[in-house]
């Protein structure tokens, strides 16, 4: 046989504020997939990266609803937690500094 082939899945999402839905219906599947998400890493050690969109402002939307979770959101963060480097494509916010998260 020939050469053995790598394959490298990144669990990620795309997420659109507003496309064929209202911003509110996407964000109550925003909530919904988010806290999926951190049931996830929660529970599951080998789950070790998300790469959530390359845009923090969803985080945002996200705390408006479930700003109990803010600080199970940052510990991963702070487990060399990448989620996202910028709010929207040109500012930064409340910090978030990541791309990819990782337990």
């Amino acid at each position: 046989m020939g050469d053995q082939l790598n394959i490298i899945l990144v669990p990620h999402t795309h997420w659109d504020r507003e496309w064929y839905q209202t911003f509110q219906q996407f964000r109550i599947r925003l909530v919904r997939t988010i806290d999926k998400l951190l049931d996830i890493l929660d529970r599951d050690d080998k789950f070790s990266h998300f790469m959530l969109d390359g845009q923090t402002i969803v985080l945002d939307d996200y705390l408006e609803v479930q700003p109990e979770q803010e600080e199970r959101l940052k510990r991963y963060i702070r487990l060399d937690t990448q989620l996202t480097d910028w709010h929207t494509a040109s500012r930064r916010v409340r910090g978030w500094d990541a791309h990819w998260l990782c337990p």
